[in-house]
């Protein structure tokens, strides 16, 4: 007999039967998505303390932005060369979103709250930042890198380990009928 509530989190685990119906742990996912919101929650600490590694003694996080959209406008591929301009054009508002979107991200991802929507968040974020640089999807820079971990947070739901995202589903699956 089928029970009649499954939280997403159960019928994932069922899905993710290996072999001889053994299961694959899930602590990696979580590691790999609280990794992933540490390294966006330090980035917009630092940054919205003038601290982050582009900063220069005696610079703001704003103008170090500008400074480093400016020299990623050199390797811009032509589709995105225009919108890395406007971007250079309002660099010293911009900066200051970009900070805070960094600290709200690891935030959440810390606490394991909307995993997907701020893992694809994050993916796309991570692939503007390699649009604007010039960098290609394969390769060896840090951002490529980051892209791939938040693009596995969000498709694998980690938020359902030791996050706020599994708590709010077996609440849920508690009270809403399926």
């Amino acid at each position: 007999m089928r029970p009649l509530r499954t939280t997403s989190a159960e019928r994932m685990r069922a899905n993710l039967a290996g072999p001889n119906n053994t299961r694959i742990p899930r602590w990696p996912l979580a590691a790999t998505r609280i990794y992933l919101g540490v390294v966006f929650a330090v980035a917009g600490v630092r940054q919205l303390a003038n601290a982050a590694p582009w900063v220069k003694p005696g610079q703001t996080w704003p103008a170090a932005m500008k400074a480093k959209l400016a020299d990623w406008s050199m390797n811009t591929p032509d589709f995105y060369q225009s919108t890395v301009a406007h971007l250079v054009k309002h660099a010293t508002m911009l900066a200051h979103h970009v900070a805070v979107i960094h600290l709200v991200l690891g935030l959440a991802l810390i606490a394991g709250l909307f995993t997907r929507i701020t893992g694809a968040l994050a993916v796309l974020l991570l692939c503007n930042y390699m649009a604007a640089a010039g960098a290609k999807p394969f390769s060896p820079a840090p951002a490529a890198a980051f892209t791939a971990l938040a693009l596995v947070v969000a498709l694998g739901n980690a938020g359902l380990v030791w996050g706020l995202d599994g708590a709010i589903d077996r609440r849920w699956s508690q009270t809403v009928p399926r």
